[in-house]
């Protein structure tokens, strides 16, 4: 086992408790000792160097593993998975079904929820809201208060209240597309 739960250190979530970890070994940039952040029970690996850092929140059914880095004052809920090297600081919230993957990082407020899936090298931030069935894959970055619902994809930029709806796809595989204060969405 790599930690173990302090139960005398706990916050209530949504009427759940979670409790802070405590590093019971050295791995990555954590020693034995460490204060990490807070989960549910079971919600953190005892594998790889995955960890939750200062007050992060993991509960309800969320799971983090391999070499996932959950930081600040970020909260993962529901049914959420969290795995490769991901990081995630700030204060950012993914919630439902979201799946984060690969070398993705999200930080900045922004919002990941619904059965959306996020993965590769994306970076995620300024309240970007991720949404409903959408997905963010490739070396794509999304910031802005941008809305994404459909796919982005291929090195594509989406920035500054631009709002990507279901059915829609922007995509560019070589030199990447940005799209500003624009909106894409299907009236079908």
């Amino acid at each position: 086992m790599k930690y173990e739960l302090d139960f005398n250190d706990y916050k209530l979530v949504e009427n759940t408790k979670v409790y802070r970890i405590i590093a019971l070994k050295n791995f990555g940039n954590v020693k034995a000792g460490d204060k990490g952040g807070y989960i549910k029970k079971d919600n953190l690996s005892h594998e790889g160097n995955c960890w939750v850092f200062d007050n992060a929140i993991i509960t309800d059914n969320a799971f983090v593993k391999e070499n996932a880095m959950i930081n600040d004052n970020v909260i993962v809920k529901g049914n959420v998975r969290v795995f490769g090297n991901v990081e995630i600081l700030d204060n950012v919230v993914i919630d439902n079904n979201a799946v984060i993957c690969g070398d993705a990082t999200i930080y900045n407020n922004a919002v990941i929820t619904g059965n959306a899936i996020v993965g590769n090298y994306v970076k995620i931030s300024n309240e970007a809201v991720i949404t409903d069935n959408a997905k963010v894959l490739d070396d794509s970055i999304v910031s802005g208060k941008a809305i994404i619902k459909g796919i982005v994809k291929g090195c594509a930029k989406i920035t500054d209240n631009a709002v990507i709806s279901m059915n829609q796809t922007v995509s560019n595989s070589s030199n990447g597309l940005y799209f500003s204060n624009a909106n894409f969405w299907n009236d079908a």
